[in-house]
This record gives structure tokens, sequence and C-alpha cells, in this order.
């Protein structure tokens, strides 16, 4: 459509030639509409990265750390082995075994072997 208007304002009827500088006015808007979506879109790719991430990788460590102190508490009190692994929720779309089980850091007050 970006040739239109040009195309339009050599048309001898004034209606068209109206429309056709209405029609570049509305292009411009759109364009600026684009770029503007494109920078938002390139915001909240650099949001996630910066933050969310972060996030994300700060919650798994302590889903780790508290797996590693479930287990260490369940093996100090006799639980079933798979006591500690009952208290996190397991995702229903997830293949079992696609994703890999955290490996528990040690904590201050577990016993070393």
């Amino acid at each position: 459509m970006r040739p239109w208007p040009k195309a339009l304002a050599s048309e001898p009827e004034g209606s068209l030639q109206s429309l056709g500088t209405r029609l570049s006015k509305d292009i411009a808007t759109g364009e600026a509409a684009d770029n503007e979506r494109a920078t938002v879109a390139g915001d909240r790719a650099t949001h996630r990265a910066r933050n969310i991430t972060g996030l994300i990788d700060d919650l798994n460590a302590l889903r780790a750390s508290t797996l590693g102190r479930l287990i260490t508490r369940g093996t100090k009190n006799k639980q079933p082995a798979d006591w500690p692994r009952r208290f996190f929720y397991r995702s229903r779309t997830q293949a079992s075994g696609s994703a890999p089980e955290p490996t528990p850091e040690p904590t201050p007050d577990a016993p070393t072997k």
C-alpha cells in the first residue's frame, strides 16, 4: 500500500487525492506503531533476560537446597525414600524424566559422612 498515496495524488478527482493524503498519514501512523511494537518487544526480551531468568535461577537453587535439607531430615527420621519429593508439585504437562532432578546442596546443619 505504500505506493498508493503517490498514485492517488496523480488522480484527476479531488476525492481520490484527499484519500491519498489521508492514506499517507495512516501509513505513517501504522509504521510508527510497528516501530514502537518492535522496540517494546526488544525491551521485554531484555527485561526477561535480566530479571526473570535470574529469579528462576534463584528459585531453582532454593528448591534444590530445600530438597537437600528434606532428604537429610527424612533420612534422620527414617522416612521413606520418596518422602522429600512429595513436597514438590509435579507438572502434568511435563513428560516424566524429561527434566533432571536438582542436586541438593549440603547445608551447614547436614551431617557429613
